[in-house]
């Protein structure tokens, strides 16, 4: 499974899973940190989730 936050503009910000999971549910947390540990600013982000079943995305909002 692979999770990826990108910007409106497209540009990926962070990746905030990447790894093989066993059947059933789980959780990952952004922290609204870029792949550096930057903070970045309020806005709308994209997620999408990478699986061996498909893509999902879906938009979400941070608000500091």
């Amino acid at each position: 499974v692979t999770i990826s936050v990108f910007d409106v503009e497209g540009r990926r910000v962070a990746t905030i899973a990447n790894q093989t999971y066993v059947a059933g549910i789980h959780s990952v947390r952004w922290t609204g940190q870029d792949d550096a540990g930057r903070a970045v600013p309020s806005g709308t982000y994209l997620v999408q989730m990478e699986t061996g079943d498909g893509t999902e995305a879906g938009k979400i909002s941070l608000v500091r």
